[in-house]
């Protein structure tokens, strides 16, 4: 069985809500950084509007797996594109959610078609300013990440 199968729930949930809906989903780190998620980042880019996309780490062991096991809340409504994702990533505490929006930077889609032209997958790893910085010197060197 593929292992890009995490796909398969957002791609339901697309094709199951009416226009203008919202839907949310929690899926592995991996849609971050996997090749294999490019037509799943396609259709979201394209025909939704992220919501709110945050990346944690289970270290509250929401869930019985291990702690360090990465995965990513997401909220999209369907229909329209996204111009900009606002995003956040390694949040270790439940807290987080609730207020990660502090957190959270401003991706332009046009700097995640440039950092990542091929999967689109492209995700600051880190929190703050310096992971603008270091995006806008990937995105200036041609560097894809």
């Amino acid at each position: 069985m593929s292992s890009y199968r995490y796909k398969m729930f957002p791609e339901a949930a697309h094709a199951l809500s009416q226009r203008y809906g919202l839907f949310g989903f929690i899926v592995p780190s991996e849609i971050n950084t996997d090749k294999g998620s490019a037509s799943l980042w396609d259709l979201l880019l394209e025909k939704c509007v992220w919501k709110r996309p945050f990346g944690c780490e289970d270290r509250d062991r929401l869930f019985d797996i291990d702690s360090r096991f990465k995965f990513c809340p997401v909220a999209v409504r369907k229909g329209g594109t996204t111009a900009a994702i606002r995003e956040a990533f390694m949040g270790r505490k439940l807290l987080y959610w609730e207020d990660g929006e502090k957190h959270a930077i401003l991706n332009p889609r046009e700097r995640v078609e440039q950092l990542s032209p091929n999967s689109k997958a492209t995700f600051a790893l880190m929190l703050g300013t310096l992971n603008e910085d270091l995006l806008e010197v990937c995105r200036d060197q041609g560097v894809a990440v």
